[in-house]
């Protein structure tokens, strides 16, 4: 379903394998927004652009999943 591609790809954009349970979302999420975060680029407005994108996109992946395996 549309619903299970949209999990998956939340999954994939977190790199961990699909169906991990919340501690591990978890903890990817902090991995990878430490590692993203906008505030590491103050100095190139391209890059810090591109970290804002990739940052939401994380949260939203994050929020999706916390979502989804609360659900469960």
């Amino acid at each position: 379903s549309e619903y299970t591609k949209k999990i998956k790809q939340y999954y994939a954009n977190l790199e961990v394998p699909f169906n991990s349970d919340f501690e591990t979302v978890k903890k990817a999420y902090r991995k990878l927004m430490k590692k993203y975060h906008p505030d590491f680029y103050g100095n190139d407005k391209e890059k810090q652009k591109t970290a804002n994108d990739v940052c939401k996109k994380l949260s939203e992946a994050y929020e999706g999943l916390k979502k989804y395996l609360n659900a469960k």
